[in-house]
């Protein structure tokens, strides 16, 4: 080194040490001190730097047990600096597959066709990692499944998870060398960095003692002594019990979520992760923005989620600012590695909350158990150790049943199921079966369609499988203490357990597609649910913490790592029997779940919020008669309301007649009151699985309401409640169909409890037990016959319940607080109806037509009030013959009628109608057949008559027929084969070599004989 005590001899004596030789810039000699250092600097840094980094980058490998986010993320580091322009992408990614530790991820990627980007490379990287941890874990589990597995939790480490010692430990100084790790001619030789040189006042090392040799102001990374031998520490977890956790595991890319918070002068993107107790930046982020800044000693250790500790370098303290929120001061721990964490103590500080749908705060984790379970959410699984073969009554005789049509506008939609079902291997074609079931073909609240069998002939046969279900106390009485859920759905769950080939023609169905039988066991089979429940049993035995309803489970712990623990084993247990889950249905470390009709909270259990919520909306009574039905109402439950008189005397008090009318504070308070008796225990009823269950329905003009109940102990009790308004469209149904859609409201509505069980349906109007049966009338409403189908995938028995003993149902459809119209699907098809009634009448009236002439014939007008508000006790005459077949009239296009599939045409039209229907001279018989199936009046067989008696082509065709009758010339007869046989009369050739037969009006030949 040389000094100069003046600016003036500083350039020209760097310019002599330096050598001419070396230094040929003409401007450098000439120049000042600070551009010879600006010139030299250019000169050597930068072309230098380029060439090193790039040298770097082509010499970092993945070191064994780093994560494959972790190497690609200093992969992406390193390539920023090395000016590698629109090629960064591809560089990296050639980087990746050739710097892999893990051969399986090369083989993989290199089987990938060249425009592999790096986004697909990395993910398809990481399922690799993560295939390979579930591999390491289901070898660990099957050796001992009571100690945890160790699996590649130490090799496929997570965004946070180091070991208690040094990382570098893990592998050979030399190693470490070799792959580039070691300091170069610009990293600081004190802790590795690049940012700033040897010796720095910034160095983080600085004061630190190397975990390798003892002595200071150096890490073990950078070492160069020999490595010390050390015995293995150990990584249970009592060597973190008092580390602050850090939830955090790698997870796929594309599912971050991220939050840009202002530190200091500098806009970075947090991860989100409220999983992690505290807020953290990695080394890199530290020194790239915040190196002037010093490092405070962390106070508490932190570890991952398998409590392994984390190594934090410091303390970094800066000032927050989010929207309006401002932290003058706020830690950050500074990590040697991983992404840069918004943790839960940042997200409480600025204020921030989860809420679910309800609005109510949830309590929210890292969504990890999918990325490191893959295999059990991918796709439909098949359960290797049952089968099902359920015991069939031989003195049932099978039943064929005949093709039932499906509408042309759904048929695309169920082709594309079926082959769905047949390339899952769920169904396989036959060409014939003893029992051949109809498909049901029902919609999903997702607008997609459901595809079922309709068994009700096959359970008929079945015996069904008398292994026990849980009650609602044996599945509810565990989960005292517990403050974590988590609510797994396995996808599709029966079509999981593979049926036995001596039982599938008892599944086989007909279709427009053809014949087919079930390869699994299928929904709507009796003998299903138990055989289920038992496998699930015996798959989940001996797990504590863990709740079994059908294909519902929950793992119930009274903390996180006691959760996790379970969580584990339950995974374990159903990939070994190649079980999967639907992710999109799965709730994972939950502070509330619904479960069987209940709510879980670490508060306890209560009944869902939606089967009481039709009793909370009963307003306040406003007449007498409201009153009257309220208390009508309650009295139906009169043993379980303890003090009843006394608390309803207000409330009769209002019945009296000479009483005026006066809502009190304590007819208030007695109204609320019976209203919260009704919706808890021990009036309402837990759901029992095993009890008789009823579905009790009713509608009034602008509400429908209904009851799910339970005979339980002897003693029928009420499960959940529920009613919702009518839009305008379904306001404009008849009594019947208002009925009806009350029923399939109810059905759909509970289909959780329904579905798969037997159960009765209960309406007050007499006619539904047979409109909404499979062998109801062929002149139900339109709408009656969609709706049938869509009943017909529950296994119910419709009975008729008297008015008087309706009180609940109809207290609900009438009770509505003034709601807004509800959005319904069947406004939805109501132009269909419309298209499918008037479609094929087109020809020969148009719809305004039809809808004008209907309004203004007096008839009617007259018979859609009747049809919707009810018919009186006296009807006029003219509408008489309509009143015999009222319950199979509807009302379509507002003003337009309906008797089942016929439209009924007003007075002004008949005659056109007629006029179409006899084109050609048909006979009577042919023009009623083609009425029968489009249109209907009163007396429409005596117009008919009339009209093709009195036409005069008809007439005249009929009288040349009878004449060319009466002729004397007789048509030859043949010569019969058989000669002179005694039996030779008996055969005769009508139309031998004869003039052409007559034709009789209608297109028909009679024969003389």
């Amino acid at each position: 080194m040389f000094s100069c005590k003046t600016e003036d001899s500083a350039a020209p004596s760097l310019s002599r040490y330096g050598g001419s030789e070396n230094i040929q810039s003409p401007r450098l000699r000439g120049g000042t001190y600070d551009e010879a250092v600006t010139l030299l600097t250019a000169h050597f840094a930068g072309k230098q730097r380029a060439l090193l980094r790039r040298y770097k980058l082509r010499k970092r490998h993945q070191r064994p047990g780093e994560s494959v986010l972790s190497y690609v993320t200093d992969l992406r580091d390193l390539a920023r600096k090395c000016s590698y322009g629109a090629l960064q992408d591809q560089i990296i990614r050639d980087q990746l597959i050739e710097g892999t530790w893990c051969e399986k991820i090369r083989e993989k990627l290199l089987l990938e066709p060249d425009e592999l980007t790096l986004d697909d490379a990395i993910a398809k990287a990481m399922q690799v990692e993560s295939a390979l941890e579930c591999s390491s874990m289901l070898t660990a589990s099957s050796r001992s499944d009571s100690a945890p597995t160790a699996s590649l939790t130490q090799q496929l480490q997570p965004a946070y998870q180091d070991s208690p010692d040094d990382t570098d430990a893990w592998f050979p100084v030399q190693q470490a060398r070799r792959q580039g790790y070691r300091r170069s001619s610009d990293n600081c030789s004190n802790c590795g960095a690049s940012s700033h040189t040897t010796r720095a006042p910034n160095c983080p090392a600085r004061g630190q003692t190397c975990r390798n040799c003892s002595k200071p102001n150096h890490f073990a990374k950078v070492c160069r002594s020999a490595p010390a031998a050390r015995p293995p520490q150990s990584r249970t977890p009592s060597a973190c019990s008092d580390c602050t956790e850090i939830r955090t595991v790698s997870t796929n890319h594309v599912s971050f979520k991220t939050c840009t918070v202002q530190l200091g002068e500098v806009s970075l993107p947090l991860l989100l992760d409220t999983g992690a107790a505290a807020s953290l930046l990695n080394l890199s982020t530290y020194n790239k923005f915040f190196a002037h800044l010093p490092l405070q000693q962390p106070s508490t250790p932190l570890c991952g989620y398998d409590n392994s500790k984390i190594e934090i370098v410091g303390i970094l303290q800066v000032p927050v600012h989010y929207g309006s929120k401002h932290m003058p001061a706020f830690p950050f721990h500074i990590a040697k590695r991983g992404a840069n964490l918004l943790g839960l103590d940042l997200f409480t500080g600025l204020g921030f909350s989860l809420h679910d749908d309800g609005g109510s705060a949830i309590q929210h984790v890292t969504s990890t158990w999918e990325q490191k379970w893959p295999a059990l959410f991918d796709g439909l699984g098949c359960l290797t150790a049952f089968t099902h073969r359920p015991l069939v009554n031989a003195e049932v005789s099978p039943v064929m049943q005949p093709l039932r049509r499906i509408p042309l506008a759904l048929r695309d939609d169920v082709t594309k199921e079926l082959n769905a079902l047949l390339e899952a291997g769920i169904i396989e074609p036959v060409n014939a079966a003893p029992w051949i079931s109809n498909l049901v073909i029902a919609k999903k609240k997702s607008g997609g369609l459901r595809v079922c069998v309709d068994l009700r002939s096959v359970n008929k046969a079945v015996i069904p499988d008398k292994y026990p279900l849980p009650t609602s106390e044996e599945l509810t009485t565990h989960f005292y203490g517990s403050t974590v859920f988590t609510k797994l759905d396995l996808r599709q769950g029966y079509l999981q357990v593979p049926l036995h080939p001596a039982s599938r023609d008892l599944t086989a169905f007909i279709s427009h597609a053809g014949v087919f039988r079930y390869t699994r066991m299928p929904f709507g089979l009796s003998s299903a649910p138990s055989c289920f429940q038992k496998a699930m049993n015996t798959i989940l035995a001996g797990i504590p913490g863990v709740a079994v309803y059908l294909d519902d489970i929950v793992v119930h712990a009274p903390d996180m790592s006691t959760h996790d623990e379970r969580l584990h084993r339950v995974f374990v247990a159903l990939l070994g029997n190649s079980l999967t889950l639907n992710s999109e249905k799965c709730s994972f470390a939950a502070a509330a779940i619904d479960f069987v009709g209940f709510r879980l909270t670490a508060k306890g259990i209560a009944p869902l919020l939606s089967n009481v919520d039709a009793i909370h909306r009963i307003p306040e009574p406003t007449s007498a008669s409201q009153v009257a039905s309220f208390l009508g109402m309650t009295a139906y439950y009169l043993r379980f309301l303890p003090q009843y008189s006394q608390t309803t005397a207000p409330l009769r008090q209002l019945l009296k007649k000479e009483e005026p009318w006066n809502w009190t504070a304590a007819c208030s308070r007695a109204f609320h009151s019976l209203k919260t008796q009704l919706t808890t225990p021990p009036i309402l009823a837990h759901f029992d699985p095993s009890s008789p269950t009823l579905v009790t329905c009713d509608a009034s003009a602008g509400a429908v309401g209904a009851v799910l109940s339970q005979v339980q102990d002897g003693v029928e009790r009420p499960v959940a409640f529920a009613s919702r308004a009518l839009n305008p469209t379904e306001q404009r149904y008849s009594v019947g169909e208002r009925e009806a859609l009350a029923c399939v409201w109810a059905c759909e509505r509970w289909h959780l409890y329904l579905y798969g069980r037997r159960f009765n349906l209960r309406t007050d109007h007499q006619a539904l037990t047979t409109l909404l049966s499979a062998s109801g009338s062929g002149h139900r409403p339109l709408r009656l016959h969609r709706w049938g189908e869509r009943l017909r995938q529950y296994d119910y028995q419709l009975r008729f319940t008297p008015g008087r003993d309706n009180v609940v149902a109809d207290l609900l459809s009438r009770s509505i607080e003034a709601p807004t119209p509800t959005v319904s699907p069947e406004e939805d098809t109501e132009p269909e109806l419309i298209q499918m009634l008037h479609g094929p009448l087109q020809s020969a009236v148009s719809l305004e037509e039809l809808q004008r002439e209907s309004e203004q014939d007096p008839l009617l007008s007259t018979l859609c009030i009747y049809i919707r508000t009810g018919w009186p006790s006296r009807v006029p005459e003219g509408l008489a013959p309509f009143a015999g077949v009222r319950h199979e009239l509807s009302c379509w296009g507002n003003v337009c009628v309906s008797r089942g599939l016929c439209t009924v045409v007003p007075s002004g039209l008949r005659a056109r109608v007629l006029s179409m229907a006899h084109e050609g001279h048909l006979g009577i018989v042919r023009v009623k057949q083609r009425c029968r199936d489009l249109v209907w009046w009163p007396g429409i067989d005596r117009d008919i008559e009339t009209m093709v008696k009195d036409c005069v082509p008809c007439l005249l065709s009929g009288e040349k027929w009878v004449a060319s009758l009466n002729t004397t010339a007789a048509y030859p007869v043949a010569a019969s084969p058989m000669g002179a046989s005694p039996a030779g009369h008996l055969w005769r050739d009508p139309w031998p070599r004869g003039p052409a037969p007559p034709t009789l009006p209608g297109g028909s030949i009679r024969s003389p004989f």
